[in-house]
Formats: C-alpha cells, sequence, structure tokens
C-alpha cells in the first residue's frame, strides 16, 4: 500500500474513532410513589447510548429489587451494574440503585419509567437519565458501593479501551463533582457526573463526593469510543466521504479503494453486538457498492476510474 493510501486510512481512522461526548441536557426527577417512577426523555440521536440511574431512597419499608425499566419508544435496556444497597431502612438510609443502558432507537419524545417491587412503605424515588454520543453500547467497565461515610465513593474501574468517557451518580446528601469532573445533573444531594480520559487504558479510575456521615449509593462506568457510527445512514455517509477521500488523495482505483476500506474495517476492535453490527453494516455497504456502482451519484461515478 502507498504512503497516500496510507495516509487516507489514518484520515479514515479519525473519522471513525469520533470522541464520545456527554449529550446535554439529560434530566433528573423525583417521586414518592412506591412501584414505580417516570420521566420524559426525548433522545438527541438514533444509536446514542442512554445512561440511566433508578433508585428508591429514605425509605421506611425499602423495596427489595429495582426491576428492568421499560420506555414507550422500546427501547431494550440493558443491566450496567448489580443491586446497589446500603441495607439499611429509615430515614439515614440511601435506599436501592440498579444503573440500566440502552442504545436509543429514535429521537421522539419517550416516557421511561423505573420499576421497584418488594416494598409497601413511605417510598421516595429518583430517576437520572445522561445521554452520550458516539459510545459503544456495551460498557468498558462499571463499579459500585453503598456506606454511610463523609466520603462517598463506588471504587475504581480501569478501562480496557482509550479515550472512554467516565460517567458518575451518587445519591445521598452529595456535593458537585470533585476536580477533574464536570457535574452533569445535582438535585438535592442527587449527582451525575461525567470525566473525559485522554488515553487512559489499563488505569485505574475512581472519584469521591463528599457529604454529611449518612447513608450514600454511588457507581461508576465507562463508556468507550464506538469503532464505527451507529446507523446506517450515519455509516453511508462516513463510508462515502472515507471512500472518495481515498480516491482523491490516494489516487487509487475504484476497486483498490474498496480494498483498502474492507481491509481497514476488518482491523478494527469489535468489542460487543453494537460494533459487531457497525462493522456487518460497513461491510455491506461496501457490497453494494462494488455490485451496483450506481449506487453512487453521477458525479461521484465520473471518479470511478479516472
Amino acid at each position: 500500500m502507498g504512503k497516500t493510501a496510507i495516509v487516507s486510512l489514518l484520515a479514515f481512522s479519525a473519522i471513525l474513532h469520533g470522541a464520545t461526548a456527554w449529550v446535554s441536557p439529560g434530566g433528573l426527577g423525583t417521586g414518592s410513589t412506591a412501584a414505580t417512577i417516570t420521566i420524559a426523555y426525548t433522545p438527541h440521536a438514533i444509536g446514542n447510548v442512554i445512561i440511566l440511574d433508578c433508585a428508591e431512597y429514605r425509605s421506611t419499608t425499602q423495596a427489595t429489587a429495582v426491576n428492568a425499566p421499560s420506555d414507550t419508544a422500546g427501547n431494550t435496556w440493558s443491566n450496567v451494574s448489580a443491586l446497589i444497597t446500603d441495607g439499611i431502612t429509615g430515614s439515614t438510609s440511601a435506599g436501592r440503585a440498579k444503573i440500566f443502558s440502552a442504545v436509543s432507537k429514535g429521537t421522539s419524545s419517550t416516557t421511561i419509567t423505573c420499576n421497584f417491587s418488594g416494598g409497601a412503605g413511605t417510598a421516595n424515588t429518583v430517576v437520572m437519565v445522561d445521554e452520550f454520543s458516539g459510545a459503544n453500547g456495551a460498557n468498558d467497565g462499571q463499579n459500585s458501593a453503598a456506606g454511610n461515610s463523609a466520603s462517598p465513593s463506588p471504587g475504581s474501574v480501569t478501562p480496557g479501551q482509550n479515550n472512554d468517557i467516565l460517567w458518575a451518580m451518587c445519591i445521598g446528601n452529595c456535593s458537585s463533582s470533585p476536580g477533574g469532573w464536570t457535574t452533569r445533573q445535582n438535585n438535592s444531594g442527587f449527582v451525575t457526573s461525567t470525566q473525559q480520559l485522554s488515553g487512559g487504558a489499563g488505569g485505574s479510575q475512581s472519584i469521591t463526593y463528599s457529604q454529611p456521615s449518612q447513608g450514600w449509593l454511588a457507581a461508576i462506568v465507562a463508556l468507550s469510543p464506538s469503532p464505527f457510527p451507529r446507523t446506517s445512514i450515519i455509516s453511508q455517509g462516513v463510508m462515502r466521504a472515507a471512500f472518495w477521500s481515498l480516491g482523491a488523495i490516494g489516487s487509487c482505483s475504484f476497486r483498490r479503494r474498496s480494498e483498502y476500506v474492507r481491509a481497514y474495517l476488518r482491523s478494527l476492535p469489535r468489542r460487543g453486538a453494537m460494533a459487531l453490527e457497525d462493522s456487518r453494516r460497513g461491510e455491506e455497504w461496501l457490497n453494494a457498492l462494488m455490485a451496483e456502482p450506481e449506487f453512487v451519484t453521477v458525479s461521484e461515478a465520473i471518479q470511478l476510474e479516472a
């Protein structure tokens, strides 16, 4: 492969490995019913990863289970954490919580419902939502903890990939985020925070909040950048740009460009179901392009074999 083609593929790599970013504004809601809490939320883009924290706190009789959430958009919610609990009931308890994630199927307003069971007493509930663009659907590590000290911390997480974005939450009477972290939600001691890493693979990452000595719950999740955009529309757009960039910069033929891009696609890390789906869609796009060159526009076709 010539130097110009290598340069082109490096540019293609930069396009594919875009930064993971928190998407404003997220959402936070509180309630007082024992079985459910709902929040209206509008995802910003198809394929964005939504992190959801469902919690019951300061309740006279705790829920024994935080069940799978549901929403009106039909998103599939996956467990990110096990049940987080401090094992205390009453006014000093931080309660029960569980973290879930979903890959957004659409951008219409949806009602997300957190579901609790096993508790019949007075309940206070909270739901916190944060959304991320450019993230892999499978998390790159998580940890959680509960306690009643003045220094809430979920423990540490060690990302397996570079350039992850870290998400953390604290429920209790927690302070805003410590140095190096950005507060995303903060409502009466319910806090979510993010930190964008530069590199960081294999390094231990943690966060410590502060509060009065009382019950708290905390969690941390690492989200790695997706190796490929998640929707067929975006995938085709990025593939199209990369394909023609190879032609313009690399001065290589239509078929050779396809071979280069296909080889690059196959070299990408394939972590999780979404990454496999992304690679499959890229392969489908190239197959369609090779089988039917009319798939591209007339102006693009002029460049096929200049």
